[in-house]
């Protein structure tokens, strides 16, 4: 019984850290997406004022 209440626990705490993750790569894409965004206007800008 300890075993298996032990293994829903590690279960559990996975299923957290991965939706940490996600939520983390997806706060990552997004920063990224702006950043190049961003990146592509100065550079359009500097190529026709």
């Amino acid at each position: 019984a300890r075993l298996l209440r032990l293994v829903s626990n590690v279960a559990s705490l996975r299923g957290i850290w991965e939706c940490v993750g996600r939520q983390r790569a997806l706060i990552q894409a997004d920063a990224y997406r702006t950043g190049t965004k961003g990146y592509q206007k100065s550079t359009e800008q500097l190529c026709h004022p």
